[in-house]
């Protein structure tokens, strides 16, 4: 069998699993449920039920539809019932089906893993830069314009 064939194979056994965590999520069940099922799957299985419940979600349907069923935020304090607008291929930000689209995303993670280690671990830019693999001027920029990876 080939790895394509073995990840077909995977995703396509993963699939009533990516089909019970979402029943899950829309009220069948709650955290502990989660946290069961998900302890029943080892790594490679975790990261092939990410690909599987990525592949169920329509990206050009509402942001807002799909994040229904989060009812938190980021503080995990109850969210308002209309927490984002646009299509989820918005809120991606990136071209992710081209090689360029891949190359930002990865610059976006520079950014984001930058913006992590300078604020929240309050690492100065020079240690910030030598560890995202960057020239500190481009952490400069990247503070500078709100975190932002300039075209």
């Amino acid at each position: 069998m080939t790895d394509a064939e073995t990840r077909g194979d995977l995703a396509q056994r993963l699939l009533p699993v990516a089909a019970r965590l979402a029943c899950i999520v829309h009220g069948d069940g709650g955290q502990p449920d989660i946290h069961h099922l998900l302890t029943q799957l080892d790594p490679a299985e975790k990261d092939a039920l990410i690909v599987v419940l990525a592949a169920l979600v329509d990206p050009d349907r509402s942001l807002g539809d799909a994040l229904a069923f989060v009812t938190w935020d980021e503080h995990g304090t109850p969210a308002p019932p209309e927490t984002a607008a646009g299509p989820i291929r918005a809120a991606a930000g990136y071209r992710w089906a081209t090689p360029s689209g891949v190359r930002e995303a990865l610059l976006r993670e520079d950014v984001l893993r930058a913006r992590h280690l300078h604020v929240a671990e309050e690492r100065p830019l020079t240690e910030v830069a030598r560890l995202v693999g960057v020239d500190p001027q481009t952490v400069l920029r990247w503070k500078k314009s709100g975190w932002r990876r300039a075209a």
